[in-house]
């Protein structure tokens, strides 16, 4: 609750900054702050991971710490977008690979080659002017610069231009900066581009700050008085914690450099890393004083690690030269080491019986000798080693039997006990095994691999609780390794423990960064806490990591849950939120998208079916129904070359998907590209006898019919014929056929053969405007105006297309121009739209204003200079009309000019209309006789 509210107040804190009246003051400390962010920030934090001289764990907990709230966060989060400049093969935002900056820093941790010293140098810095976008920000352009190699690819670096996005926020009455994005500098962009600048009120009342992080600050401002004292007070902590480091204080330099860190004024990583350096020292210091060194000698002799515990104690005789005791105790040491170094090569090859043969050599050696001489025994290493090559030979009993003897002979013998430990484990006798790892904790306190190996078996014997105290154990003695954190997590993870397994793995995770299984388990607990996308994000970096085949399948499980469940969803939307829940998993699952978009489709949401049928094919392109479906999408969309490329990709992957061989000659249709569309066509029809078993006859019907309407586009008529002909065959009562074959027979001249067929497709589909309009221009051909006019009415009553309305209308115009009812022309074309599209159109209606007395009007419409030879001569007639013999001449002049004939204007009615004498004319008798 406290952390929400937190969040709310800066959000609000944020709005106001963005709504303020912002300053030039605000725009100077904005762009060195912003300037700082990159200059030392990001500076410090990429030169410090490409030293040598941190660990893995320190290195990942500053990557982590970069972009999680606290003193050291550099960037807005972990999502935050950096276009790749590891690859030095990558110089330009020509190339560009984004990726989130956590994998960003991740990559360069392990592919940019370490050195002693920085090797990175940025330079050339220009800042913009304070902006708004969602929030405020400014542009940071700089040149990047990475001196040594990398691991992998031989380009050597060069120096590239880069820019960072640093947002500001106002936060109380400071200014926060915080990185959003890093990518490569463009030429659309530079420092002096002004869009979204912010308008900024001159504040002379407070000097600017400087533009550079070197740069002395003025003291006249009491906040920059205040930043140059706590700039002063940190360099005095530096300094000291150096003095007491040189001096071997390592407590006090430690102190100071933890203070130091805590009140820094502005991004440094410098004390962190004293911070480590000291730590080191202090372990070193540790690990070689004279007690130390006593009880790691003893213990690694217990171990039977003889080599090792020579070289420990060879360290104490470097403290103690002159002790006789040191060096007989190091060659008894150094002689066990040989003896068993060649012992164990022999194990390794796996000579099992004769090392027994071996041991037992000894042991019966030794046990004569010490009769002889009434020494004890001391035969427990060889006990151990006989027992070890039993153990490989699966002679569990004589095995047993050989560790129990050799601890026997030394109940200290760590080795033993951790064999005996293993062979009880093996024989599922947990208790016994149990029992000998707590004998040895009890020698050695400080064994974390051992805690967690009894917590494992003590989970086999049903005690959770004393389990989770050993995994405790084994972290709180090496919290350092990865391995301990990862196992307790794992423990919470079988309770169901999500939460407890999550900060496990973020452990483990900061401890190695290079383990796939540990990204795979903290996004399996993040399932158990619903946070699917970072679940997602964390298999997929598992999977790059090169995560095992047996937990590829689980992550593959884990998706197939929520993909099956979405399948069996009644409600779309709850089965498009199971589908994205999958997909967020596993982002290549091919068919949780296949499935995502079928949804999409079937709720014609076909922008949507396309983006998901694109991410099907990505990861199955060999999927032929995601083919079909996402053409099917981009039909609807009306993107047919699309649609008809991806359909022919559906039939060359399933070359018997004819259904998509249908649909890509219908994409072609909707083109014009009526030859290619054909051809489809015909490989269809050639699979006749296979189409007629496994598809209704409607599928054929259909093949022919769209063959036939290819032949009528490409006035192919006696072609088109038969497979229309076909498609009725295979469909007698498909009216779209009858339609198209009536276009057929009108072409060939055969019109009442196409009335017969455009009545059929009447008579079967009565509600269909355009079958009316076919038999209205059939009648209308075949001079039936009359019965023309109802079929083009029947047309108009079912018409909800604008064209064929408008063919309909035209047509009824017609039909009453021939009929002479000059009315019902001008009544059918005051309907039509842009009517002087068309010249016989308009000059019919104009010759049917002329027959109505309106003359006047018609004048005014047609010019004298129109190209139109029928325009010219109604325009001659509406002159004669208003007694302007001399310019109806003129215009019946021009009209013969530009086409019209000498017996049209002989013969026409409409000059008679207008003045029935006027062909007595000398003068127009004199233009027909010349013509």
């Amino acid at each position: 609750m406290n952390n929400w509210k937190w969040f709310i107040g800066f959000c609000l804190l944020s709005l106001s900054a963005g709504a303020q009246d912002l300053t030039t003051r605000d725009n100077e400390e904005v762009r060195l702050l912003a300037r700082r962010k990159v200059e030392r920030g990001l500076y410090d934090l990429l030169n410090v991971l490409s030293q040598e001289d941190l660990n893995e764990f320190e290195r990942n907990t500053l990557i982590s710490e970069s972009f999680t709230q606290g003193p050291n966060q550099l960037f807005y989060n972990g999502d935050v977008i950096v276009e790749d400049d590891v690859n030095p093969e990558r110089t330009s935002a020509a190339s560009v690979l984004d990726l989130s900056v956590e994998k960003y820093l991740a990559n360069f941790d392990f592919l940019y080659r370490k050195s002693a010293g920085s090797s990175i140098q940025f330079s050339n810095f220009k800042v913009s002017n304070l902006k708004k976008g969602n929030s405020l920000y400014v542009k940071v352009f700089y040149t990047s610069l990475f001196k040594e190699k990398h691991k992998q690819i031989a380009t050597p670096y060069v120096p590239v231009r880069r820019i960072a996005e640093v947002r500001a926020d106002l936060v109380g009455k400071k200014w926060s900066l915080l990185i959003t994005r890093l990518a490569f500098f463009t030429p659309a962009d530079s420092v002096h581009f002004t869009q979204n600048d912010v308008a900024l009120r001159i504040d002379a009342s407070r000097p600017l700050a400087p533009d550079s992080v070197q740069a002395s600050i003025p003291k006249t401002d009491p906040a920059q008085v205040q930043e140059q004292a706590a700039i002063t007070a940190y360099n005095q902590l530096l300094n000291e914690g150096k003095a007491a480091f040189e001096t071997g204080n390592l407590v006090r330099a430690l102190e100071v450099f933890q203070e130091a860190d805590r009140t820094k004024p502005y991004e440094d990583l410098t004390p962190r890393i004293r911070i480590y350096k000291v730590q080191k020292a202090l372990e070193e210091q540790t690990r070689h004083s004279d007690a130390e060194l006593k009880r790691r000698a003893e213990l690694a002799r217990r171990k039977r690690r003889y080599e090792e515990a020579a070289q420990v104690y060879q360290k104490l005789l470097e403290l103690k030269p002159d002790s006789a005791a040191l060096e007989s105790t190091i060659r008894g040491l150094l002689e066990k080491a040989r003896l068993k170094a060649e012992y164990n090569e022999k194990f390794a090859l796996g000579k099992h019986q004769e090392l027994i043969k071996d041991y037992s050599r000894i042991i019966s050696a030794e046990r004569k000798l010490n009769r002889r001489s009434g020494d004890q025994d001391n035969s427990s290493d060889w006990y151990l080693g006989r027992g070890r090559s039993y153990f490989m030979l699966n002679n569990l009993s004589d095995a047993l039997a050989d560790y129990t003897e050799s601890l026997r002979l030394d109940f200290q013998n760590l080795e033993a006990l951790e064999a005996r430990a293993a062979l009880y484990a093996r024989q599922q006798n947990y208790p016994r095994a149990i029992a000998d790892l707590t004998t040895y904790l009890s020698i050695d306190k400080t064994s974390a691999e051992i805690a967690a190996r009894r917590a494992a078996y003590r989970i086999q014997t049903n005690r959770p609780a004393e389990a989770l105290a050993d995994y405790d154990l084994a972290v709180s003695l090496d919290n350092q390794n990865y391995r301990y954190f990862r196992d307790r997590g794992l423990f919470h993870l079988r309770s169901n423990a999500f939460e407890r397994a999550l900060a496990d793995f973020n452990a483990a995770i900061l401890r190695s960064r290079t383990q796939p299984d540990l990204f795979f388990y903290r996004g399996y607990a993040q399932t158990g806490l619903r946070q699917f996308e970072p679940a997602g994000q964390d298999f997929s970096r598992a999977t790059e990591l090169g995560l095992s085949a047996q937990l590829m399948a689980r992550i593959d499980s884990i998706a197939n849950v929520y993909y099956q469940t979405g399948l069996q969803a009644k409600v779309p939307t709850e089965a498009l939120k199971l589908f994205g829940v999958a997909l967020q998993l596993k982002p290549v699952y091919a068919a949780a998208w296949s499935a995502k978009g079928t949804i999409h489709l079937n709720r014609s949401e076909d922008s949507l079916a396309v983006q998901s049928f694109t991410k099907a094919i990505q990861y199955a392109g060999k999927d032929a129904k995601a083919w079909f479906q996402r053409a099917t999408a981009w039909a609807r969309l009306k993107d047919f070359a699309m649609a008809s490329a991806d359909f022919k990709q559906a039939y060359t992957i399933d070359p018997g998907n004819y259904p998509a061989m249908q649909n890509e000659a219908r994409c072609r249709l909707e083109m014009r590209q009526f030859e290619q569309a054909g051809l489809v066509l015909g490989t269809l029809k050639a699979a006749r006898r296979e189409i007629e078993q496994r598809y209704p006859k409607a599928f054929l019907a259909e093949t022919y019919w769209l063959a036939g309407r290819c032949a009528n586009e490409l006035g192919l008529y006696k072609t088109a014929l038969p497979d229309l002909s076909a498609a009725l065959d295979a469909d007698k009562n498909w009216a779209p056929a009858y339609t198209e074959r009536g276009r057929s027979y009108e072409a060939l001249g055969r019109p009442e053969r196409a009335q017969e067929d455009y009545e059929k497709a009447v008579a079967l589909e009565p509600t269909v405007a355009t079958h009316y309009l076919a038999l209205g221009q059939v009648l209308e051909e075949r001079f039936r105006y009359r019965e023309a006019l109802v079929q083009y009415g029947f047309c108009l009553d079912r018409s909800r297309i604008a064209t064929v309305t408008r063919q309909a209308r035209i047509g009824r115009s017609r039909c009453f121009f021939y009929l002479e009812n000059y009315p019902g022309v001008i009544a059918e074309l005051n309907q039509v739209v842009n009517l002087k599209e068309n010249v016989d159109d308009q000059a019919r209606m104009l010759y049917a204003k002329v027959r109505t007395g309106q003359s006047e009007e018609v004048l005014k419409e047609i010019h004298p200079d129109s190209n139109s030879a029928r325009l010219l001569y109604v325009l001659g007639c509406a002159n004669l009309a208003a007694n302007n013999e001399a310019m109806a001449l003129t215009s019946f002049k021009k009209a013969l000019q530009t086409g019209l004939s000498k017996e049209e204007l002989k013969k026409d009615k409409l000059l008679d209309f207008v003045k029935k004498d006027f062909r007595k004319n000398p003068l127009f008798t004199e233009l027909i006789d010349r013509r």
